[in-house]
């Protein structure tokens, strides 16, 4: 289970990335609107990628026990 959240959070904080990347390429030929919420939702998949990789150092130290 713990393995799967790294995972997982590591594929949110790639998705992220992505986003952002994507937004830094086409903020300067699209609308203010949608830059700002790719912007956005790359910040909110930022934090999930944060929570889930936290869940998983949690699971990972109640397995120990």
């Amino acid at each position: 289970m713990a393995w799967f959240c790294y995972v997982l959070a590591l594929s949110e904080a790639l998705f992220a990335f992505l986003i952002l990347w994507a937004w830094f390429t086409i903020v300067w030929v699209a609308p203010v609107l949608p830059a700002l919420w790719l912007a956005i939702g790359a910040i909110v998949l930022f934090f999930v990628a944060a929570v889930t990789f936290t869940a998983g150092r949690i699971a990972l130290e109640r397995a120990k026990i």
